[in-house]
């Protein structure tokens, strides 16, 4: 059996009525993996943004923190999202723990103001969810750190390092891949696909499915015209602007 992961190269899409939206500016954001080191059955996969009002950290450190993610936990409820001290994804060792201004708000549990935000799944295990969070740092001081994604008995399943965002970023969609209508398959495709948008209408296409073939190599992944995967007469072909 095979598995696919994967960041793939900014491509050529056709045009929406979202290439014409203007890019917020103030914005972080994380690519959301699985956390190092860890070995359970979700595999988390999308961004997290998190959006300032000015770039200054003295001006503002409120912060729209939004969640557009796939392969979580299903209908998980009050499960934990949050910045963390350190500046990696690469070492269990070195995520640390929440981050939030102690000068401010204090040192305790009780005063750590991640602790009263959480997301939400839904029965695919996807969540759309956000808040509005003042952790006491704006955006310079969250640039490079991690965001952690936690299932519902708390288990650290998924990381991202917050990076300025593209300019031009518009949004992701995602979609949930499972096996072509009508297709004799020796392996069962299951997992997610999301296609970030630009607006200069380029696409980046991420992958997290298991079930493919073994060692496939130049394998194709598209979006094609029809609005159906319940039957393949209608799938029809690749959709592009002509």
């Amino acid at each position: 059996m095979g598995k696919g992961k994967g960041k793939g190269s900014r491509s050529k899409g056709s045009k929406s009525e979202a290439s014409r939206v203007e890019p917020a500016p103030y914005l972080l954001q994380a690519e959301i993996g699985r956390y190092p080191g860890y070995e359970g059955e979700y595999y988390p996969l999308g961004i997290v943004r998190g959006r300032f009002n000015t770039a200054s950290d003295e001006d503002s450190t409120s912060m729209l923190f939004k969640l557009n993610i796939g392969g979580l936990e299903r209908l998980c409820l009050g499960c934990g999202v949050h910045i963390h001290v350190g500046t990696t994804c690469e070492s269990a060792d070195e995520v640390g723990g929440h981050y939030w201004n102690t000068i401010i708000f204090g040192e305790s549990d009780d005063e750590d103001p991640w602790n009263a935000e959480s997301y939400q799944t839904d029965y695919l295990g996807r969540s759309t969810s956000g808040f509005v969070i003042d952790s006491g740092f704006g955006i310079k001081d969250n640039t490079g750190r991690a965001v952690v994604i936690h299932g519902q008995d708390g288990t650290r399943i998924g990381c991202g390092i917050l990076e300025p965002a593209p300019e031009n970023t518009v949004g992701s969609l995602y979609s949930d891949i499972v096996p072509y209508p009508g297709a004799e398959l020796t392996t069962l495709p299951i997992g997610e696909v999301e296609v970030e948008f630009f607006s200069d209408s380029t696409l980046l296409f991420r992958y997290n499915v298991e079930g493919l073939e073994a060692n496939c190599m130049d394998c194709g992944v598209h979006i094609h015209t029809g609005i159906t995967c319940d039957d393949e007469d209608l799938v029809l072909g690749h959709y592009w602007d002509l």
